[in-house]
């Protein structure tokens, strides 16, 4: 069905322009174009005391064929530098003698604009065609010219309030400089990581409509952690709340117009280590009996992940993706997800001692958790059901639509199984993989020199519409996952 409806919609466009077009500008991704002066077009009745019955009153420009989250970057003929828009859809600007328009994915379809020159209309077709599945898997929009966006960087769970003391900005360690390298087009935010992300996210919405987004006015938003619930709860309650709503969470939507400005800001989000989905870690941290450990590893559990609080309530798996971000509820923007997971697992019959000597254990294996051991450990007495970064598994990373804390292959299955998962389980709206990374969870948002550890190098998989699963991309051999950010998105 959606072969046959792109088919109709380009022969649409075909028809269109040979009615309509001086020709078509075909763009990429981004690219500026020139925006010839185009062919006068006689339209209604021409103006009966005009001397010149070559100068009707209206001008057809050749029409502009592009994809939906690609950037219209025009510079428009000289006769057009002083032009008013006189009919244009949503977003679209003139600025200084360029028309400028990044088109969100629901409107796919054709535009037209009409700018106002004196008495005379110049009309320009804008044929933005709809995104496919394998479009979004390729990752987000490339080529930005540093100043063109804003960058946004929402962190993660903390047991502090991290907007005291920088400490927000001491938590990506120089990741968030090397993917926006202009400190005035990068806003880090922060907000009391042991609050649920209800109260918190009055403070991250306000910062967010404070940032500069740059010159196209769009903010390219990065999270990590808890950070992508924040967001995901920003995006998904931008509706009044219905009489359909549980009482106890109607409130959640009482910043829905905020939020919805908030949306309205926002060119995409990229997830990294996404805990949208809950992590089974916390469902142990807030309900203990219902597992049988033993008091020194849940007190290990509390010690690596925090103490009970709003923040860990909202992580657990059911609260998280049917309440703080429900699951159903598509977020009106692209969420491109980097998740993270570890090659080998920890052989907890190795450790001397047994579970309670784990923190004496000073070498484990280089390719375990990037040769953390506490992840290792956190993994294991966790018994995720996919493979994990030691917090959060591929279930709310791959941004997979399940609340079941036992969703996935298994925790213990060989990684080709577990990248099948990743890549074929059914999605949340709007929630495209772009890559998955050997990093633990407290190492996929910095610029980590363990990538290039030559025990166990940094290896990237990234989706395969062709062999329906993830596939490893040597080009991105010992690459941190900001350098891979930063790389992609910046203009060659």
């Amino acid at each position: 069905m959606g072969k046959i409806l792109s088919i109709i919609f380009l022969s649409m466009i075909v028809i269109f322009c040979f009615q309509n077009c001086n020709g078509i500008v075909k763009l990429q991704p981004l690219e500026a174009a020139k925006i010839s002066t185009g062919q006068p077009v006689a339209t209604g009745s021409p103006d009966p005391e005009s001397d010149d019955e070559d100068d009707p009153t209206s001008r057809v420009l050749p029409a502009v064929q592009m994809k939906a989250l690609s950037v219209a970057n025009l510079e428009l003929p000289a006769e057009l530098a002083t032009a008013q828009l006189q009919k244009a859809p949503e977003g679209v600007a003139l600025q200084n003698g360029r028309l400028i328009w990044w088109p969100r994915s629901a409107q796919a379809g054709t535009h037209s604009i009409e700018l106002k020159v004196a008495e005379k209309i110049w009309t320009l077709s804008l044929l933005v065609e709809p995104l496919e599945g394998q479009d979004q898997m390729a990752g987000p929009p490339k080529g930005f010219s540093d100043e063109d966006v804003g960058y946004i960087f929402i962190h993660g769970k903390s047991e502090m309030d991290l907007c005291n003391g920088g400490l927000a900005r001491a938590y990506w360690a120089g990741g968030d400089a090397i993917i926006a390298p202009i400190a005035a087009l990068r806003t880090v935010t922060c907000y009391d990581g042991r609050n649920d992300v209800a109260t918190e996210a009055a403070k991250i919405t306000q910062q967010i409509l404070a940032a500069p987004c740059g010159k196209l006015n769009r903010c390219i938003i990065v999270t990590h952690s808890m950070g992508g619930l924040m967001i995901e709860h920003i995006l998904t309650h931008t509706r009044a709340a219905a009489a359909s709503d549980p009482p106890e969470y109607r409130k959640h939507y009482d910043s829905n117009v905020a939020y919805s400005k908030v949306k309205d800001r926002i060119a995409f989000v990229i997830s990294l280590a996404s805990a949208a989905g809950g992590s089974k870690v916390a469902d142990m941290v807030e309900n203990p009996t219902t597992y049988s450990l033993d008091q020194s590893s849940m007190g290990a559990i509390s010690r690596i992940f925090g103490a009970r609080s709003g923040s860990t309530n909202n992580l657990v798996p059911k609260f998280a993706v049917n309440v703080a971000a429900p699951m159903t509820a598509n977020p009106g923007v692209p969420i491109y997800l980097v998740a993270g997971y570890s090659r080998q697992l920890l052989d907890i019959g190795g450790l001397v001692g047994g579970p309670s000597d784990w923190l004496g254990i000073t070498d484990p294996d280089k390719r375990v958790f990037n040769a953390d051991v506490s992840y290792g450990y956190l993994d294991y007495m966790t018994g995720f059901s996919s493979r994990s970064d030691g917090v959060v598994s591929f279930r709310s990373s791959c941004g997979i639509a399940s609340d079941r804390m036992d969703d996935g292959p298994g925790w213990d299955k060989e990684l080709s199984l577990q990248f099948n998962y990743c890549y074929s389980a059914t999605k949340k709206p709007n929630h495209f993989v772009w890559f998955a990374i050997n990093l633990n969870h407290s190492l996929i948002q910095i610029n980590t020199s363990k990538c290039t550890n030559s025990d166990n190098p940094c290896q990237i998989y990234r989706p395969d519409p062709v062999r329906k699963t993830m596939v490893r991309d040597t080009a991105l051999d010992q690459k941190s996952s900001v350098e891979i950010i930063r790389q992609h998105l910046r203009k060659l």
